[in-house]
């Protein structure tokens, strides 16, 4: 991101990715466990999915609510819950960082295409895995 260039997901703008990035991450471990994520914050994420790699993939047939979960190996992660009652778990680093024309952020040495998973896939299947490390509060 160049000097000068705000970083804007919904209604909130940013001046570096690493701000924008220490503000997800508030927002992830000041949320409890498996309650839906009441507004503001719900309409924060559903602009920060849309900047996902798969966002089309994640979001499906519409995006119902968020949570915050524990991952497969423990830690925080969100949940977004479809309104077809499906649910799928996303990197908050990729949503920040953002779509690229051509390619995106995720590892694709396999294949043109990112990896997605729902969640309770095998971690092994995952590629690539950016998970939050819990702070100390």
């Amino acid at each position: 991101m160049r000097r000068g260039n705000l970083l804007t997901i919904g209604q909130r703008s940013f001046e570096t990715r690493n701000a924008a990035r220490r503000f997800v991450e508030d927002l992830l471990y000041g949320q409890p466990l498996k309650v839906a994520i009441q507004e503001p914050h719900h309409s924060f994420l559903r602009a920060l999915i849309s900047r996902h790699p798969c966002a089309d993939e994640k979001i499906g047939k519409g995006i119902d609510h968020f949570t915050v979960v524990s991952s497969v190996r423990g830690r925080r992660c969100f949940c977004l819950t479809r309104i077809d009652g499906t649910k799928t778990d996303f990197t908050f680093y990729e949503c920040v960082l953002g779509r690229r024309r051509g390619h995106t952020v995720t590892d694709m040495t396999t294949s043109n295409k990112p990896n997605c998973f729902k969640l309770g896939e095998e971690q092994s299947q995952r590629s690539e895995v950016a998970e939050v490390v819990p702070r100390e509060r």
